[in-house]
């Protein structure tokens, strides 16, 4: 590399550090004092603060706060939460067999990144989306909770956009595969083989989605709100990312049945959770009569 191209360089890097500096000081100017206190919402918030300031409430934006998203879970706070004793490990998909669900910043930005890596192979994975969210109505119609292998899981049985992946795949974690395994085919239904979540792992898209709220985006309770994993995809792909952010941005309700799945899971759950918390009926006694 010649003298110049090195100077060059090092002068871009030196505006690059001096903008964000400059973008940092306005977000906490003016969103600071809100912001949460706990380290991981507060460095959620202030990101998605700062996306949006540089690229307003776009298409773009939205892809990038769901990539900052996926790469501040992913890369940062998956590995150092992680514990040795997890028997999480490459190859134990037993959590890639349940329903996930996840915000459409993340799944808006996960689309774009099967766009961009997958040229050509968008329309087969298409496919192979909209039979799984098919399959999983069927399940779901029947009453059960639906068990369908993700239609991004690797021959290898390793996450094919792991780099990618929502918070609530990230934040999926056990001590004991076997259980994991009872439960994902459906042998076990207990509470105790359930598999667990680290929340602080949901942290940052929680926030993101907020923030998108609070700069005129939909709100979390109605367009905004979380949504299925697997029929938010199908309708990303269908529409293609940029399209389908902008018509969400624009007010359309793009990802409505996506969220339905999504509530009737948490319906189901409060349900389950409700009868488990009823009191037991009283036993009746039949009482013979006087002599």
């Amino acid at each position: 590399m010649s003298r110049g191209s090195k100077e060059r360089r090092a002068k871009e890097r030196t505006a690059a550090v001096e903008r964000q500096q400059r973008l940092r000081g306005r977000v906490l100017e003016r969103w600071g004092p809100s912001a949460p206190q706990d380290r991981v919402e507060r460095a959620g918030y202030l990101a998605a603060h700062a996306i949006l300031e540089e690229n307003g409430l776009t298409p773009a934006g939205v892809r990038d706060i769901g990539f900052n998203c996926a790469a501040f879970t992913n890369t940062t706070l998956e590995p150092q939460l992680r514990e040795s004793t997890y028997a999480c490990a490459p190859g134990c998909a037993w959590c890639c067999m349940l329903e996930v669900s996840a915000w459409p910043a993340e799944v808006i930005q996960l689309a774009s990144f099967i766009e961009s890596r997958r040229e050509g192979e968008v329309t087969p994975l298409l496919a192979k989306v909209r039979e799984t969210v098919t399959l999983a109505d069927s399940q779901r119609a029947a009453g059960n909770w639906p068990r369908v292998t993700c239609p991004l899981l690797a021959p290898d049985r390793t996450c094919s956009v792991h780099e990618a992946r929502p918070s609530s795949c990230a934040a999926a974690c056990s001590f004991d595969a076997a259980r994991c395994k009872a439960y994902a085919e459906g042998i076990s239904h207990k509470d105790k083989d359930r598999i667990a979540a680290n929340l602080e792992l949901l942290a940052p898209s929680r926030m993101a989605a907020h923030v998108i709220m609070q700069r005129g985006g939909p709100p979390t309770d109605g367009a905004g709100g979380g949504i299925d994993l697997h029929a938010g995809l199908a309708v990303a792909l269908e529409r293609g990312a940029e399209a389908a952010a902008a018509a969400w941005i624009a007010g359309a309700d793009v990802f409505q049945e996506a969220r339905e799945r999504s509530l009737w899971r948490m319906e189901k759950l409060a349900a389950e959770m409700r009868a488990r918390a009823a009191p037991a009926a009283p036993r009746l006694v039949t009482l013979g009569r006087p002599r």
